[in-house]
């Protein structure tokens, strides 16, 4: 799980080697749609209902951009694509 949780840190940051894509401003995509938003531009669907409420509480507690972006990526439904 933890493992999982760094690789989701590394696609959020663009720091994985050797991959190239665009640079995504997390905090762009929160201020347009919400943290719900950013979940459903990630998964390209609605999240659950659990990880919609981590994604509250966490931006809530002060969370980065970044981190709630990586919060996406290592979820369930991300997972499971």
């Amino acid at each position: 799980m933890v493992a999982r949780f760094e690789h989701a840190w590394e696609i959020a940051a663009g720091t994985i080697p050797f991959i190239e894509y665009s640079p995504v401003e997390w905090q762009e995509v929160i201020d347009f749609i919400g943290t719900d938003g950013l979940a459903v531009y990630i998964l390209g669907r609605w999240p659950t209902e659990s990880t919609s409420a981590a994604l509250r509480k966490a931006a809530a507690r002060g969370a980065s951009a970044r981190l709630l972006a990586a919060l996406v990526l290592a979820s369930p439904e991300f997972q499971l694509q």
